[in-house]
């Protein structure tokens, strides 16, 4: 994006013209309104804060905490929503941040022998609870944590969930995407899910 501003800005005919034109008002006016609408699209999204980790979001999302029981006890589950409202202009319907804490004696990705265990429990319970069918599943990797990255579609194959969900010593660290499936792989899932930065 830089490169292209600094060619378009020494080459471009109109550009040249206002600089000499004797006209400085109109040309710092003409600077302001380009650079607006280059970098816009990137100074819109805000960078959500937690204990454990950092992401962009395009709006502010709603955040709660809860605690559910689970066959391993009870477990402390915090989220971070943001639902696209529908007059809003985004590829994506829904963008989420979950953080949920596990028994350190059960759950920790220092004990690697039950990494395998954990990504597919995670995985195949999440697929069952949304009446999905898993599209793809790769290894990934945060900050030196493990992770798995899954695409996920349901409703009958019309939108696609991806799940960024990585094992931080005994807390899940998940991202979570949601498009229409004619519109999965679009840059603002892309940078969404590369946004995370771990505490």
């Amino acid at each position: 994006m830089l490169c292209r501003f600094i060619l378009f800005w020494r080459d471009n005919p109109f550009i040249m013209h206002m600089r000499s034109s004797g006209k400085p008002i109109l040309f710092l006016s003409f600077i302001v309104i380009f650079i607006t609408a280059a970098f816009a699209p990137f100074a819109e999204w805000i960078r959500v804060e937690s204990p454990e980790a950092s992401m962009l979001f395009p709006e502010k999302p709603n955040v709660d905490s809860q605690t559910v029981a689970s066959a391993i006890g009870e477990l402390k589950i915090r989220t971070y929503m943001y639902e696209v409202a529908d007059t809003t202009k985004d590829e994506n319907l829904l963008y989420g941040y979950f953080v949920t804490a596990y028994p350190d004696s059960l759950i920790n990705s220092d004990k690697k022998d039950g990494l395998d265990r954990y990504f597919k429990g995670s995985l195949d319970g999440t697929v069952n609870s949304l009446h999905g069918k898993v599209l793809s599943e790769t290894p990934a990797e945060k900050g030196g944590f493990p992770g798995r990255i899954a695409r996920v579609s349901i409703n009958d194959g019309l939108v696609v969930v991806v799940f960024a969900n990585y094992l931080v010593h005994n807390k899940a660290i998940i991202l979570q995407v949601m498009a229409m499936a004619n519109k999965d792989g679009n840059k603002s899932q892309e940078r969404f899910l590369q946004s995370l930065v771990l505490n």
